[in-house]
C-alpha cells in the first residue's frame, strides 16, 4: 500500500483474540482498518507487541 501497488481497500487483517467469561470461552474477532500508507487505526492488545516490551526493557536504568 506504501507504494502504491496494492490499495487499501484490497486489503483486510483479522486478529482473533480468546476471552474467557467463568466458564465460557468465545473469540473476538478484531478487524482493523488500514490507510493509504499502510498504517493500521488500531491495534489489539498483544499485537506486535514484543518489541515494546523489549524497549521498555532497554530504557530501564542500568543496575550497577
Amino acid at each position: 500500500m506504501h507504494g502504491g501497488k496494492i490499495e487499501p481497500e484490497d486489503v483486510q487483517l483479522h486478529y482473533f483474540q480468546r476471552h474467557q467469561n467463568q466458564d465460557q470461552a468465545f473469540i473476538k474477532v478484531v478487524s482493523p482498518r488500514i490507510d493509504k500508507d499502510g498504517r493500521i487505526d488500531r491495534w489489539p492488545d498483544g499485537f506486535f507487541d514484543e518489541w515494546e516490551n523489549i524497549l521498555m526493557v532497554l530504557l530501564e536504568p542500568a543496575k550497577i
